[in-house]
C-alpha cells in the first residue's frame, strides 16, 4: 500500500492539477446552466435528491462504529496491537480460496442466483455462453470488470479478468447483474428508456452480489470457510461499497466545495484531507500520512459525483435479497419489474417497485442491523 502511494506520490501536484482542472470545468459548466454548485447539477442529471444523498452519507457514518467493532475483534484474531488500513483485509484463518476453472464459477454463479427464476436465468446463461464476454486478463486488457450495452442496438459486452479464484465469481455475477438488467429492460421498454441509470444498475448488480454471499455462507463446510466467506463478505459488501464510498465522496464533495469557495487544490491539501476522513471514520486504524495519496487510484472521482451511489446501490439491494429470500415469488416478482421498467420512472419510484423506499429510515435501519447481525456471527465464529 505505501509502495503504491510512494509511486502517486512522485506526481502528486499533477494529479491534484489534473482533477482541479477537472472539477473547474465542471463548475464553470454548472453555473452556465443556472445550479448553485456542481452538486446540484449532478444530482439532477441523475434524478436524485439532495435529501437521499446527505441520507447515505449519514449512513455511512452511522455504521463506522459497527465497522470499527469488527476491526477491534481482527484486530485481537490476529494478535496485533493497532490494524493498519491495509491490515482489514487479511484473513483471521489460514482458509484459502479454491482455484477454480471459469465454468465452475459461472455454475456456482448459477446456483447462488438461479432463486431469481428460470427467465431470469435464461439472460444469464445467454450472457455467459456468447463471445461478447472477455474472460481472461491480458496484456492490453483494462484491469478491472465492467458491462456495457445500448439498449436493442447490442447484445450486452462484457469484460472480465477471471483470475481462477472462487472469490471472482462475485465479480462474474455483478457484471451479470448489469448484463440482465439490460436484457430485462432493452425487451420490456422503447428505445428512449431502455437504458437504466447507473444508479439503478448498481443495485441489480448488487442484489447478485449478496445472493453469491449468502449461498456461499449457507454451503460452507468448515468453520474457517465460513469465517472467511463472512470476513469477505463484510469487508467487500459494507465496508468497501458502504462506509469507503461515503469516505470517497466526502472528499470529493470537499474538493468541488474548495473550487466553489474560489479557493485552489493543493496535492498537500488533498492528502490531509483524504487521511483525515479515514481517521474520522476508522478512529481505530493506523492511517499514516502517506496514504493520502492513495485517492489518485479512484477514476471515479472523474465521474461526477458517482461514488455514492455504491453505497446507496448496496442498502437497496441488502433490503431487496431480503424480501426475495423471506417473501419468495411475490418479491421476486416485483424485483422483475424493477428491472423491466428501466428508465422509465423516477429513481423513487423504480425501486419501489421493487418493495424499497429510499426515503424510509427503515431501509437503512435494516441494513445497519444486517450489519450487526453479521458482525455477531463472525464474532461467535472466531471466538468458539
Amino acid at each position: 500500500l505505501l509502495l503504491r502511494c510512494s509511486v502517486y506520490d512522485q506526481y502528486d501536484n499533477t494529479y491534484a492539477g489534473l482533477l482541479e482542472n477537472y472539477i473547474r470545468s465542471n463548475c464553470i459548466e454548472s453555473e452556465i446552466d443556472g445550479y448553485d454548485n456542481y452538486l446540484e447539477k449532478a444530482l439532477d442529471d441523475t434524478g436524485v435528491t439532495l435529501d437521499l444523498y446527505n441520507n447515505i452519507i449519514k449512513f455511512g457514518r452511522s455504521i463506522a462504529p459497527e465497522m470499527e467493532r469488527y476491526h477491534e475483534i481482527k484486530r485481537q484474531q490476529l494478535g496485533f496491537d493497532q490494524l493498519k488500513v491495509a491490515d482489514i483485509y487479511l484473513a483471521s484463518n489460514g482458509y484459502t480460496p479454491k482455484q477454480v476453472s471459469y465454468e465452475d464459477a459461472v455454475n456456482t454463479g448459477r446456483e447462488a442466483i438461479k432463486v431469481l427464476g428460470n427467465d431470469y436465468m435464461e439472460k444469464f446463461d445467454q450472457v455467459v455462453t456468447n463471445s461478447h464476454v472477455d474472460v481472461y486478463p491480458s496484456d492490453t486488457k483494462d484491469n478491472s470488470a465492467f458491462t456495457t450495452a445500448k439498449g436493442l442496438v447490442t447484445f450486452p459486452y462484457v469484460l472480465l479478468n477471471f483470475n481462477g479464484s472462487e472469490t471472482y465469481t462475485g465479480t462474474l455475477v455483478h457484471e451479470m447483474g448489469h448484463s440482465c438488467y439490460y436484457q430485462f429492460s432493452s425487451s420490456s421498454q422503447h428505445y428512449f428508456n431502455q437504458n437504466p441509470t447507473l444508479f439503478t444498475h448498481e443495485v441489480a448488480a448488487i442484489v447478485n452480489e449478496f445472493l453469491f454471499y449468502n449461498y456461499m455462507l449457507e454451503n460452507a463446510k468448515t468453520k474457517d470457510e465460513k469465517t472467511f466467506w463472512l470476513e469477505t463478505l463484510i469487508i467487500d459488501l459494507f465496508n468497501g461499497k458502504i462506509v469507503r464510498q461515503c469516505i470517497y465522496s466526502e472528499f470529493e464533495d470537499w474538493c468541488y466545495k474548495t473550487i466553489e469557495s474560489g479557493d485552489y487544490l493543493t496535492a498537500d491539501d488533498m492528502k490531509s484531507k483524504f487521511v483525515e476522513l479515514f481517521r474520522e471514520y476508522y478512529p481505530s486504524l493506523d492511517v499514516p500520512d502517506e496514504y493520502g495519496t492513495d485517492w489518485v487510484r479512484l477514476d471515479h472521482f472523474y465521474y461526477d459525483y458517482y461514488v455514492y451511489q455504491y453505497a446507496t446501490s448496496s442498502v437497496y439491494a441488502a433490503a431487496i435479497v431480503d424480501r426475495i429470500l423471506t417473501l419468495g415469488q411475490p418479491a421476486i416478482d416485483s424485483y422483475k419489474e424493477f428491472l423491466k421498467a428501466g428508465n422509465s420512472r423516477s429513481i423513487d419510484e423504480l425501486l419501489q417497485l421493487a418493495g424499497v423506499d429510499p426515503y424510509d429510515q427503515s431501509t437503512y435501519d435494516f441494513a445497519s442491523e444486517q450489519l450487526k447481525r453479521l458482525v455477531d456471527e463472525y464474532e461467535a465464529l472466531v471466538r468458539n
